[in-house]
């Protein structure tokens, strides 16, 4: 069974760099993780994934996107694809939400059984849970959805190769898909089955029209089911690893109550939408966002191009880091499939390369390790027996939090000399040190160029 890609131990990432004086360079970099119990670091065994790896990591990686003016005027646009009747309806209220009663869909009979269930419906509201990190392009993990009377869960891990069995229901016009924030959900959704979304209705495109002013404090999905429910949702599983299997109530709550109320708020934001009159520019609004497809060059309103496969960063920005060193990484990502700043995060390789800038002229043997989480600071204990180096030799380099907390540990040698506090002085000094005597020796010592 698929799931549970994040490994319970702790990750770390090792990287060796070498600068010469004549401007050669060398690199390597490994996946490792810590054993606590033997106290040291053995090589990193990639979780089995439900598709072809090598394959699928062939593709480039889409960068994060950059927002096109979907408010503009585009005399090109003459209507909805799928325009709604301009009447007021009866908003129909949710019942009480339970997580006993929410259906989880891990066989393909039963995911029959679903595709035929939605087809008979007019409306349905839909979401997906990501996960971003233990995949280098990243990968959908479930597939919520919900219709007037039931909640649905698709474990799309479990059902990798047959999710595309939703394309019946989903590419329907007849049935209107109420999505909330729905960019980045088209692009997970076709990247990874090639489902296809016909008839959206985006509520973070309702919620955005500038005739529904100060009726909203923010565009989330919490604020919109909050202001119109009356329902506070619990968002501590927003960040969570989606691949664990099994679900913990808690988690297949949170995701279920994601839709859960969503129709719900369709049928009020349509009708202050009429009442407003611009639900048919919300509609079109919503069939750009439908229209996008993973790696495939978009058109905003004004014709202004957005490729998904090379956006990110500002246009014009300087990238200081070297090629080699984003090359390298790059690849041990493709071959492990993890998001490349899970394995080592930017700041750590402008680390590196401030490094060198430090000593332009001088041969720089780096080894740099990425702990993640190391909250007891027992993998930096381990590294002194891993490296043969005393841990007084490694300097703190970047920390970098996100949902996580990485810290990255080097070693320095200039001209193939350890620079290191042990090289100048006497073990005794080095373990006063590690006894928390810092300040003390900081008084002994002369001055040490060191990048913190």
């Amino acid at each position: 069974m698929y799931g549970n890609t994040e490994t319970t131990s702790q990750k770390v990432t090792k990287m060796d760099v070498t600068w010469t004086t004549d401007g050669q360079t060398n690199v390597s970099i490994e996946r490792l993780v810590y054993c606590s119990e033997l106290k040291t670091f053995l090589p990193y065994q990639a979780a089995k994934k439900p598709y072809d790896v090598k394959a699928r990591n062939s593709q480039a990686p889409v960068k994060p996107l950059k927002r096109w003016d979907t408010k503009a005027q585009d005399n090109s646009r003459k209507g909805p694809s799928y325009p709604l009747p301009l009447t007021k309806v009866d908003p129909k209220k949710p019942k009480a939400f339970s997580v006993k009663e929410v259906r989880f869909v891990s066989e393909k009979c039963d995911l029959l059984d679903l595709v035929e269930e939605l087809n008979a419906q007019k409306e349905i509201a839909v979401d997906v849970e990501h996960n971003d990190k233990d995949s280098f392009l990243g990968m959908t993990c479930l597939i919520q959805i919900s219709t007037r009377s039931k909640d649905y869960v698709v474990d799309t891990l479990r059902l990798w190769d047959h999710v595309h069995l939703l394309n019946k229901p989903f590419g329907n016009p007849a049935i209107v898909k109420v999505f909330h924030a729905a960019v980045y959900d088209m692009l997970w959704l076709s990247r990874d089955f090639g489902l296809r979304i016909n008839n959206l209705f985006d509520t973070q495109e309702a919620i955005r029209n500038t005739c529904l002013p100060g009726q909203f404090e923010r565009l989330s999905l919490k604020c919109l089911i909050e202001t119109l429910c009356g329902v506070t949702l619990d968002k501590q599983h927003q960040t969570s690893d989606w691949s664990l299997r099994p679900l913990s109530e808690e988690m297949l709550s949170y995701a279920a109550q994601d839709t859960h109320y969503l129709l719900y708020c369709f049928d009020e934001l349509r009708n202050r939408l009429i009442e407003a009159g611009t639900l048919e520019e919300v509609l079109m609004n919503s069939d750009l966002v439908a229209a996008i497809k993973y790696g495939v060059r978009h058109h905003g309103p004004q014709r202004r191009s957005f490729d998904w496969g090379s956006l990110g960063g500002t246009e014009g920005e300087s990238d200081p880091v070297p090629e080699f060193l984003r090359k390298a990484r790059e690849e041990l990502a493709r071959e492990v499939d993890e998001k490349e700043t899970h394995i080592l995060p930017d700041d750590h390789l402008r680390l590196i390369t401030t490094l060198k800038e430090k000593y332009p002229w001088r041969n720089l043997d780096v080894t740099v390790f990425c702990l993640l989480d190391d909250t007891d600071k027992a993998m930096l204990s381990a590294l002194a027996e891993y490296t043969d180096v005393c841990k007084c030799s490694f300097r703190s380099g970047r920390w970098t939090k996100d949902r996580g907390f990485y810290e990255s540990r080097y070693v320095l040698r200039v001209d193939g000399i350890l620079s290191s506090w042990c090289t100048c002085y006497p073990q005794e000094i080095c373990k006063l040190r590690e006894q928390d005597s810092e300040p003390l020796i900081l008084k002994c010592l002369p001055e040490i160029a060191v990048v913190s």
